[in-house]
């Protein structure tokens, strides 16, 4: 509805004024419209709310928008006393108009007994209450509970979903035979305050509280010596990461890698990290970035992947011999290989007849120890030469191959990386 100002007023705002003839100021002519325009919006309200309307009741536009909003803006409650048996319903509640999507929230004394029943709110007139949109059975309104209405225009529709059930029974316990049934817990009894529910629905103490310690045949506490023993292996399991170990066959084993100088990640070895990280690998680092010179010089080292490492290139000793230290000294380094000076003697002479003869000693040999003497020719004789050798087998006794190496036995070996991530 637009405002209507007073007649003549240039300002479609302008107020009323009052008149005031001692002061001689004439008050404000009401337009026809300021009148008729309320009047007909008021009677818009009204009819629109299904009232028809009088002219002796005040309070028509109240009961109207009451209707048109269905009481939405109020929390309309009663209580309902009637009789259990009784299906006809009634409640009394101030401000309630019947009209579609009017509510109101309703508590139940007793349990109706009745099917199909009504429910009438302040004399409105009693219309049947639906569930989901269906007549409803005896027990569905229980004593002290409250349920939510909406009129739909026909019925009063009851509002979310109901517990029809209102009696529950003990739970059934289960037997050798047959599994047990839900319900309600057994109360237990004066001074049962320690025992337990057990499966078969009754309340009993536990067969045993005190537990002795575990035997080799007998479940049981862990002892503070086999505690003690535990933690020792773990301990010792521990102090295995990192550590080249011989393995019994060239399927890698769980937690381990081959010991040839590969990558591995912090991220799938956790614990192993935890080891470098507490200085696990003293003396045993090489730099992050180490020359290839160094790193060969260098086998039996861990080198970081970087200088903030993700991870460590394990020790490269496939092919190679141990050889113990103690302390730091050569701890890692590869020595290449080596062996004993091989030294011969060869000593020469003549005999007492004048015969040319040698002498040899260590890794040299000759075939004879004299020259032969060879007729050349009727009146001269020369001596055959010498044969003379080289062999370290004379020292060294029987040896062949491109290195030096001891007798030796290929033995797969691991290195234990502990737990993975």
């Amino acid at each position: 509805m637009k405002y209507v100002p007073p007649l003549g007023a240039t300002d479609p705002n302008a107020s009323y004024q009052d008149g005031n003839p001692e002061a001689g100021i004439l008050g404000s002519i009401v337009p026809a419209a300021a009148i008729e325009r309320p009047q007909r919006e008021i009677m818009h309200v009204i009819t629109q709310a299904g009232l028809e309307p009088s002219g002796e009741a005040l309070t028509q536009l109240y009961q109207a928008i009451t209707a048109l909003i269905g009481t939405a803006g109020r929390n309309l409650y009663a209580v309902c006393s009637t009789a259990a048996a009784t299906a006809a319903k009634a409640v009394s509640c101030a401000g309630f108009t019947l009209a579609a999507g009017s509510r109101i929230t309703v508590r139940f004394t007793v349990t109706n007994t009745a099917d199909s029943p009504t429910l009438n709110v302040s004399g409105t007139g009693a219309k049947a209450i639906r569930y989901r949109n269906a007549a409803i059975a005896a027990g569905t309104l229980a004593a002290n509970r409250t349920y939510g209405f909406v009129y739909d225009g026909t019925y009063f529709q009851l509002v979310g979903d109901i517990d029809t059930n209102t009696t529950y029974k003990n739970m059934a316990g289960a037997t050798a035979s047959a599994a047990g049934k839900a319900g309600l817990a057994p109360a237990p009894a004066a001074g049962a305050q320690g025992k337990y529910l057990r499966g078969d629905g009754t309340w009993q103490t536990p067969p045993n509280t005190t537990y002795s310690i575990a035997t080799a045949t007998k479940d049981g506490l862990m002892s503070k010596t086999d505690k003690k023993s535990v933690d020792y292996c773990e301990a010792l399991r521990l102090s295995m990461i990192g550590v080249p170990r011989y393995w019994r066959s060239t399927t890698l084993p769980e937690n381990h890698v081959w010991a040839n100088g590969d990558l591995v990640l912090f991220s799938d070895w956790p614990e192993l990290k935890k080891v470098y990280d507490d200085g696990g690998f003293a003396g045993m680092l090489l730099a992050y970035n180490a020359d290839s010179a160094t790193i060969a010089a260098n086998l039996g080292k861990w080198r970081p992947n970087a200088a903030k490492p993700t991870g460590l290139y394990v020790p490269k000793l496939d092919g190679q011999f141990f050889r113990a230290c103690t302390g730091a000294g050569q701890a890692g380094e590869t020595v290449t290989d080596k062996g004993r000076n091989i030294s011969g003697t060869w000593v020469t002479g003549w005999n007492a007849a004048l015969i040319p003869t040698i002498g040899t000693g260590g890794a040299v040999y000759t075939t004879s120890s004299q020259a032969n003497e060879v007729a050349y020719s009727s009146n001269i004789k020369v001596s055959q030469p010498f044969h003379v050798g080289f062999d370290s087998a004379l020292v060294w006794d029987e040896h062949d191959g491109d290195e030096f190496v001891p007798a030796h036995v290929h033995i797969p070996l691991t290195l234990y990386m502990g737990r993975t991530a």
